[in-house]
């Protein structure tokens, strides 16, 4: 399997950055107003029967991600021995990541005996 680092470096290389918070009940901010969470993903792979996601660990974020931004990306990562440092230009925009590790979170779901079923009028056939 990948490392979650070079994942994380090919996402980047690709200009991808797609973050996923949880709820915002679970999702707190502190004194400071930077988003503290104990896990914030990042999709890695996205399609019908794989969901995988980077999450970083023991993460808190600074500055203001833009959701729909499409565009080049800048960033570098940094580890000073207990914790990493993830910097992300969007634009103008800049966020920063503290978190503690990086891991792979993969589900993977079978639809090899799920019937499909088209029902005239249900669905836009050409």
């Amino acid at each position: 399997m990948m490392d979650a680092f070079v994942m994380l470096q090919e996402l980047l290389e690709q200009n991808q950055f797609e973050l996923i918070f949880r709820k915002s009940e679970e999702t707190q901010k502190n004194k400071k107003n930077e988003i503290v969470d104990k896990e914030i993903r990042l999709v890695y792979l996205m399609n019908d029967t794989v969901e995988s996601f980077l999450v970083f660990q023991k993460a808190r974020m600074t500055g203001a991600y833009q959701k729909d931004y499409e565009g080049e990306l800048e960033a570098s990562i940094s580890h000073d021995g207990k914790a990493y440092v993830l910097i992300v230009r969007q634009g103008d925009s800049v966020i920063t990541i503290f978190f503690e590790d990086l891991l792979l979170e993969v589900h993977l779901y079978d639809y090899g005996e799920v019937g499909h079923l088209w029902v005239e009028k249900y669905e836009y056939l050409t």
